[in-house]
């Protein structure tokens, strides 16, 4: 840098003089590269006026004039350029001088300007007087400021803080948060999704981390691996819960005990699967108790009510009643009512059973489809024994005379037909016209008339066709043993034997 010095004497002015002064000036507003345009002094609102200064615009200084009347806010002080003519020896004017100034005004100027070729570069003044000036433009770009004219500061590097840090209102960080002791570190964040994340590692091994989603859902993580969540649905755990006790609404369970712990009066109660899907009644549910190997004890299907033990059922109560058979919907009197217990093996095909088996009476049936029924003890009757509707207490079993001809409806397929039975001494005979079906039981003998000795048949056969039918030794059911292109068809029918 050239100093500009003189003696006596008369010293000549060179234009290297002038020069040395321009770049003096120009070094001077090199301070402010990488600023943003702003006033560096002056330039004060007062009303509708705004004081003269100087301001940094675009890379040159320039002095603004002043204004009044100022007609709407926010007003712009926008760069002004131009040049000026001047003599020169060889000819006429040419440009001598380039003059960077600026002008005002209430909208932001778009014209390209004569020097730049673009749009002048401005600075907006709001009616308060609010602009970027000297002290946030270059001090606070380099530096924190005590008191700041904005509300904020933005700081690009790192800062070290060797002291206690005190804040005397919110603090923002728009990244993360690390706290670090060692080769402990603990972190608070947001993720990409939007989710809040806090997380702690100890000593660099295990990672613990609680997230609160975007959609408001609390999950928690060790090393990654999501180990329960909670949100307005309830908490959904990936991991086993070990609690000493744990109660919900009126139930606790603790140790090897579930029971109702709030209801302090008789009608406390357990209810098992008496909702289903999300609370509600729309499906059933299966109830299912097991022996701890896998096996089920008490299995109930709640569609249709069957509850079937694996198991023996032992009942122990003083009571005089130790088991009660209850209809739910039929009393006595109703001839719908059918109740009894019923055996079968493990195909579900019945092997014998107790109870009102039909609506045609209302006796009391025991029934054994595989042997016969033996009693241990003495029986003792109160009232007439009937065999085969022979009252045998009157000591002599007299076969009806003739029983006259007593019809039995068929029934199959939704067709009724009709045969008819007749007992004369010991000769029983069954005739009439029937309807052939697949399988099943065709009709049953009225008790009044003495079963086979032994298996009977009838057979029909036409065409390709074959049909079977049996009465089985001592049995009253008429049952199809075999059929090969035979049923649905109308036949005449005719079986006699003789008892």
């Amino acid at each position: 840098m050239k100093e500009f010095t003189s003696q006596t004497g008369g010293r000549y002015t060179y234009i290297d003089d002038i020069m040395n002064l321009q770049d003096l000036a120009l070094a001077f507003a090199g301070i402010f590269d990488g600023c943003d345009n702003f006033i560096i002094s002056g330039c004060q609102v007062s009303g509708t006026n705004i004081s003269a200064g100087y301001v940094y615009i675009n890379g040159k200084i320039r002095y603004f004039t002043g204004t009044s009347g100022a007609s709407k806010w926010p007003m712009y002080l926008y760069e002004n350029n131009s040049v000026e003519r001047v003599s020169y020896a060889d000819s006429g004017d040419k440009i001598g001088r380039n003059v960077y100034g600026c002008a005002i005004s209430a909208n932001i100027p778009v014209s390209n300007d004569t020097l730049t070729k673009m749009p002048p570069q401005f600075i907006s003044i709001a009616s308060d007087g609010s602009a970027l000036r000297l002290k946030e433009a270059l001090f606070g770009k380099y530096a924190l400021m005590i008191d700041s004219p904005y509300p904020s500061q933005t700081v690009k590097k790192d800062i070290v803080i060797d002291g206690d840090a005190t804040f005397n209102k919110e603090l923002f960080v728009k990244r993360g948060v690390n706290l670090v002791a060692g080769t402990s570190k603990a972190s608070v964040f947001y993720s990409s999704s939007g989710a809040l994340n806090i997380q702690s590692q100890l000593n660099e091994k295990t990672v613990y981390k609680v997230t609160i989603t975007e959609k408001g859902a609390v999950q928690f993580h060790v090393n990654n691996n999501l180990l329960a969540s909670l949100d307005s649905n309830g908490m959904v755990l990936r991991v086993a819960l070990s609690s000493d006790i744990i109660k919900g609404g009126n139930v606790t369970v603790t140790n090897s005990h579930i029971y109702n712990s709030s209801v302090a009066t008789d009608k406390g109660a357990l209810n098992i699967n008496m909702l289903g899907y999300n609370g509600s009644s729309s499906y059933y549910r299966d109830t299912i108790i097991g022996d701890g190997k896998g096996g089920a004890v008490l299995s109930i299907v709640g569609k249709s009510k069957e509850c079937t033990f694996n198991g023996s059922v032992i009942i122990s109560s003083v009571a005089a009643s130790l088991l009660s058979l209850k209809h739910s919907t039929l009393s006595k009197t109703d001839n719908e009512l059918v109740s009894y217990l019923n055996w079968t093996d493990k195909n579900s095909e019945q092997i014998a059973y107790i109870g009102y088996s039909n609506t045609e009476d209302k006796n009391l049936h025991f029934k054994n489809n595989i042997g016969d029924l033996v009693l241990n003890n003495d029986v003792h009757v109160i009232g007439k024994l009937f065999v085969n509707g022979v009252d045998l207490l009157a000591k002599t079993i007299d076969y009806p005379k003739d029983s006259g001809w007593i019809p039995i409806k068929v029934q199959n397929c939704g067709i009724t037909t009709q045969v008819y039975v007749r007992q004369i001494g010991k000769i029983v005979s069954i005739q009439g016209e029937l309807h052939t079906h697949h399988n099943g039981v065709i009709f049953t003998l009225p008790n009044n008339i003495d079963p086979p000795k032994y298996k009977i048949g009838y057979s029909h056969n036409k065409g390709h066709g074959s049909w079977h039918c049996v009465i089985s030794g001592g049995q009253r059911n008429c049952v199809v043993d075999y059929c090969n292109n035979g049923c649905a068809e109308y036949i005449g029918f005719l079986m006699t034997y003789i008892i």
